[in-house]
C-alpha cells in the first residue's frame, strides 16, 4: 500500500491525479473517480464519476476498446455571479427570491415534522418567473457547438463572448438577434433571397473577429425564418421557443405542411411531446428549404393550453363536457336528422389548415361518402 502511495501521482491538490474522460491514473490499471479526484463535490457529480470510471475498467477487464466521451461544451460567462458583466441584466427587472416558509423553532423542536412548509403555488409561479432563461435554445442546431466538440476547443479560453459587447434585439415579431454570438459568418445574409438583412461590420481585429457588427432587417422582411436555419451559433433565434426538460434526443419528423395545397415539406424538430421547431431541408421539393411564416412559426396551436382535448356539448347555451361515445352518437343522430329532413346537400363540412392532411382527406371522403355531398371546403388558398 505504501509503494502504491508512492506511486500515484496526485494533484496540487492532494487529489488523484486521474484523466478526466478514461479515469485512467497514472499507473497502469488503477482507475480512480469521486471526491478522491475532484475534492468535494455534489452527489450526482460523484456518482457520474462513478458510473464513467467503471464502464472504463469493465472495458479494460475484457480486453474491449471504449471510444472517448465526448467533449462537453460548456460556454459561460463566468464562473460564479461575481464574475458575470452586469451589462448581461440589461433590461431585466430584479425579482427577489422567495422566502421559504417555515415552522417556527417553538413547535418544531416538539417533533419529527418538516421544518419547511413548501411554496404555495402562487409562490412557486413567481419563483419560476424569475428564470432569466440564459440557456441557448440554439444548442441542438449550433455548428460552432459541434465543430467545438469534434476539434476538442474550449470557446471559454477564447474570451469569445464572455463580455457582452451588444444589446439585444426582441423588435422583430417573430425572431431575437444577439450579436454577442454572431461570427459573422454572413451565412444568413447570403441565405436571403429578398435581400432582407442588413448585416455590416466596421472592422476587424488582429485575429480577424469582426467589430462593430450591425445587424437589422429592412421592409422585404417576409419573416420566413431561413436566416435561422442558416445561422451557424444562436445569434439569430426564433422568439417564445420551448425547450421541455426531458431526458431524451430531438428527433426529425418529416411532414407535409397543411397550411396550403403548395405541399411544402417541412421536418418537426421533437423531443419528448414538444414540437421545439419547424425546419426544412433545402434539397426537398417543392419548397427547396423554403418556407413561409405559417409554415415556419405556425405550430404553437398543437400545445396551446387552451386547444380542446375533450368532448363539448351545447346545453342550455353552456359547453359542457362529455364522453366520446355521446358526443359521437349525438353528432351522429343529428346527421341523420338533418338529412332526413332536408336532404345531404342542407349539410355542409368546413375543414381546417391546422389539421393534417391525412385528417383533411378523411374530412372531405366523410362528407362525399357518408353525408353524400360535395359541400366541403378548406380554409386554406394558394
Amino acid at each position: 500500500m505504501n509503494k502504491l502511495s508512492d506511486t500515484l501521482q496526485l494533484s496540487d491538490t492532494n487529489c488523484v491525479n486521474a484523466n478526466v474522460r478514461t479515469s485512467l491514473t497514472n499507473l497502469h490499471g488503477v482507475f480512480a473517480a469521486g471526491d478522491a479526484v475532484s475534492g468535494s463535490r455534489t452527489v450526482i457529480q460523484t456518482v457520474v464519476a462513478a458510473r464513467r470510471a467503471a464502464e472504463n475498467i469493465h472495458a479494460f477487464v475484457m480486453g474491449s476498446d471504449r471510444d472517448d466521451s465526448e467533449s462537453r461544451f460548456n460556454f459561460n460567462r463566468g464562473r460564479s455571479f461575481d464574475d458575470v458583466d452586469l451589462r448581461n441584466f440589461e433590461g431585466i427587472k430584479v425579482k427577489l427570491r422567495e422566502k421559504m416558509p417555515t415552522r417556527p423553532p417553538a413547535t418544531a423542536v416538539q417533533d419529527f415534522n418538516e421544518i419547511k412548509l413548501g411554496f404555495s403555488e402562487e409562490m412557486a409561479i413567481k419563483e419560476a418567473e424569475r428564470c432569466l432563461s440564459c440557456g441557448c435554445s440554439a444548442f441542438e442546431r449550433c455548428d460552432l457547438k459541434r465543430l467545438a466538440i469534434d476539434h476538442k476547443v474550449d470557446p471559454n479560453k477564447t474570451g469569445m463572448g464572455s463580455t457582452p459587447t451588444y444589446s439585444r434585439f426582441t423588435d422583430h415579431p417573430t425572431l431575437t438577434v444577439d450579436l454577442n454570438k454572431c461570427i459573422y459568418c454572413q451565412r444568413c445574409k447570403n441565405s436571403c433571397e429578398y435581400d432582407a438583412l442588413d448585416l455590416t461590420a466596421s472592422s476587424f481585429d488582429e485575429k480577424g473577429r469582426a467589430q462593430g457588427i450591425s445587424l437589422s432587417f429592412n421592409e422585404r422582411c417576409i419573416s420566413c425564418g431561413k436566416c435561422v436555419d442558416n445561422c451557424s451559433t444562436g445569434a439569430i433565434n426564433k422568439k417564445h421557443q420551448i425547450v421541455p426538460v426531458v431526458n431524451e434526443a430531438v428527433r426529425e419528423v418529416r411532414t407535409t405542411c397543411p397550411y396550403c395545397g403548395a405541399g411544402c415539406q417541412m421536418l418537426l424538430r421533437v423531443k419528448g411531446n414538444t414540437i421545439l421547431e419547424v425546419t426544412t431541408e433545402p434539397d426537398l421539393p417543392p419548397n427547396y428549404g423554403a418556407l413561409c411564416v405559417k409554415g415556419r412559426f405556425g405550430f404553437d396551436f398543437v400545445q396551446h393550453k387552451e386547444r380542446l382535448t375533450k368532448p363539448l356539448i351545447r346545453r342550455g347555451g353552456q359547453l359542457v363536457e362529455t364522453t366520446w361515445e355521446e358526443a359521437l352518437s349525438y353528432t351522429a343522430s343529428r346527421f341523420f336528422d338533418i338529412k332526413a329532413m332536408y336532404g345531404p346537400d342542407a349539410i355542409a363540412g368546413f375543414s381546417c389548415a391546422r389539421a393534417t392532411n391525412e385528417e383533411n382527406f378523411l374530412m372531405q371522403k366523410f362528407m362525399r361518402a357518408a353525408i353524400g355531398t360535395n359541400n366541403i371546403d378548406h380554409c386554406a388558398r394558394l
